[in-house]
């Protein structure tokens, strides 16, 4: 048959429309929940990792490190090269013997042990889920959303890459207003594992001295006393955070796809109507929740602050310095010069903080609040002095009630009012909600 122009126009306005409510490829959510909703799939690989956003498609799905178990706080520690100390000679008019007091002269190192340390990043468990049905005509996701994509396709239709965020962790904000915070740390390359230092402390420390019975001379090697700082360098180490590298988009229409109650997504640009602040995870890295974890629980150190301060860490040093002995023939006393004393002095020292290895990007996380769920849920709850009877949601109405109030008569008047959908009376009362059939319920 032959098509007219009119009847063109439709078929494609009618393709352009469910091209425009067709779900992104890999669209995915945060939830606060144990499971995902129906129509969503968990991310097998995401468990357990902070996602790290990739513009490049071709990097997007690639993994780095061991996964969390739950509540694990990913810790590490580092070597250090530490540096010889060097006593010098001062001589003594006498001969090799059996008193061990006295230091010999010459170069020691000394020996290190490096406490293990957290990042002190805050972290919190939440769920991670992609998309997997088909289109639904439920509410429109509003422009400006940055969301993951489990995908190596590249960003659907309407959105674009979010480069901002490229090789840096969204972190939840402080505000649900417009505005980003990038934090000081470079961004990452594809599966870079970031790296820090720390500067090792000074500790100082002395030789303590001893004296002999004897004149100075110049005959053996025992050591001068002395003052000396013990010192090392730090070696270069990772946070060890494992993540997951994952396609991010920003959006700029909408469309129409299944949002379950509660899914959370990042706005830059300011929560839109219908969504409300997820105040609560502010300040936190996410992680998506790993085998056999508890959502919502949160540990590691302190939560970031709001201009982008973390909390950082410290590593402390311990050891001893292995100063040698000279034996002496002399018995200590009385009127030699001091020489510096053998032993095994210990250490401490507390390495300098780091706060700014693992690179994020600080922007609203919102989440979509239940009046925008369905626009035909409804609750009706009427309290007498003596019990309580709650409707819940129906789908049919009646002539006499609107979808957000109920008609409510009481039994010893004639007068009839409408009331919003929480009531309370002291006598018997009859509640109607929306239905096919009127349904009485007496109290």
């Amino acid at each position: 048959p032959m098509w007219t122009a009119d009847a063109l126009a439709l078929v494609l306005s009618a393709l352009l429309v469910a091209q425009a409510f067709a779900s992104p490829l890999g669209f995915t959510a945060y939830f606060s929940s144990t499971t995902c909703p129906s129509g969503w799939t968990e991310l097998p690989a995401a468990k357990g990792r902070v996602v790290v956003s990739v513009t490049n498609p071709a990097t997007s799905m690639l993994s780095l490190g061991t996964p969390l178990t739950n509540g694990q706080v990913p810790a590490h520690s580092h070597t250090v090269a530490m540096n010889p100390i060097s006593l010098s000679q001062k001589g003594i008019a006498g001969l090799s013997g059996s008193n061990n007091q006295g230091a010999r002269s010459g170069s020691y190192t000394p020996s290190v042990s490096v406490t293990s340390s957290t990042s002190g990043l805050a972290f919190t468990q939440l769920l991670l889920c992609e998309f997997t049905d088909a289109a639904s005509d439920v509410p429109q996701l509003p422009s400006g959303a940055v969301a993951y994509f489990n995908t190596a396709a590249g960003c659907p239709a309407t959105w674009s890459a979010y480069t901002a965020a490229a090789g840096r962790t969204l972190v939840p904000g402080y505000s649900a207003g417009s505005g980003t915070l990038t934090s000081s740390a470079a961004a990452l390359a594809s599966l870079e594992d970031p790296q820090h230092t720390h500067t090792f402390t000074p500790s100082a420390q002395n030789t303590g001295s001893v004296t002999y019975g004897l004149l100075s001379g110049s005959s053996l090697s025992l050591a001068s006393p002395t003052s000396y700082s013990v010192t090392g360098t730090y070696a270069s180490a990772s946070s060890n955070i494992p993540y997951h590298q994952l396609l991010t988009c920003i959006g700029s229409g909408t469309w129409n796809t299944l949002l379950p109650a509660a899914a959370m997504l990042f706005f830059p640009s300011g929560c839109p109507a219908g969504w409300v602040h997820a105040s609560g995870y502010a300040g936190r890295v996410l992680v998506s929740l790993p085998t056999s974890g508890v959502v919502n629980l949160t540990f590691g150190g302190g939560a970031i602050l709001s201009d982008g301060t973390v909390t950082g860490h410290t590593h402390t040093a311990t050891g001893t310095v292995p100063i040698g002995i000279q034996g002496v023939t002399a018995t200590s006393g009385c009127c030699s010069p001091s020489y510096a004393a053998a032993g095994t002095p210990s250490y401490t020292s507390t390495s300098s903080t780091d706060g700014a290895s693992f690179p994020f990007l600080m922007a609203p996380l919102c989440q979509q609040a239940p009046s925008s769920f369905s626009t035909t849920t409804s609750t009706t709850t009427t309290t007498t002095t003596t019990t309580t009877t709650t409707t819940t949601k129906t789908t049919t109405t009646t002539t006499t009630t609107t979808t957000t109030k109920t008609t409510t008569t009481t039994t010893t008047s004639t007068t009839t009012s409408t009331t919003p959908t929480t009531t309370t009376t002291t006598t018997t009362t009859t509640t109607t909600t929306k239905s096919t059939t009127t349904t009485t319920t007496t109290t």
